[in-house]
């Protein structure tokens, strides 16, 4: 059942987020939420998984607009992914 559940959270079709700050073609097994709501203006959006290079991410943001918030996890997820490609490559694991 677990193989399952990987190749289901697999095939999600969130592009964004933690798989746009990956390299091309590594597989991430990820789930993402989003909320709004709270009457406070504020959304929420969380996205957590296995970016098979192989390392566990999950990022959770808090801003005015998904849009906002998308790119802010994208463009963590290719800071930690640049970091354990070099750490990786250099075989420093």
């Amino acid at each position: 059942m677990s193989d399952l559940a990987l190749d289901m959270l697999s095939r999600i079709d969130f592009r964004s987020g933690i798989v746009q700050g990956v390299g091309p073609g590594i597989p991430v097994a990820h789930k993402f939420g989003e909320h709004s709501g709270d009457g406070d203006g504020k959304k929420q959006l969380h996205d957590c998984g296995i970016v098979y290079h192989p390392y566990l991410l999950c990022i959770m943001s808090r801003g005015a607009s998904f849009e906002y918030l998308d790119d802010a996890i994208a463009s963590i997820s290719k800071i930690i992914f640049t970091e354990v490609d070099e750490q990786h490559r250099s075989g420093h694991e």
